[in-house]
């Protein structure tokens, strides 16, 4: 799971990380994984991306059932962060 982990920086580093690279990342057996996937996510969360990011949040916490307290609490940072980037000033 480390070398996902690495690979997801190494490409948002690159800036040639792909919208689903991090949905399949998403789905990763490993929570930490996840939780990479979910902190990717805050850094490419444009304005297309933002409802994207809700739905596949929504699904990784409602189909998948996810019960893992540090992707759960990822999850709600980069909501949060989702929202607070989509206000209007």
């Amino acid at each position: 799971h480390l070398g996902v982990m690495h690979a997801l920086w190494t490409l948002e580093g690159l800036n040639v990380l792909e919208w689903q690279t991090v949905l399949d990342a998403l789905r990763h057996e490993h929570p930490y994984v996840r939780t990479t996937a979910l902190r990717v996510m805050d850094k490419m969360m444009t304005g297309e991306l933002r409802p994207r990011a809700a739905k596949a949040i929504a699904a990784l916490t409602q189909e998948r059932e996810e019960t893992d307290p540090l992707v759960l609490q990822q999850a709600l940072i980069t909501l949060s962060a989702a929202a607070r980037v989509y206000r209007k000033p």
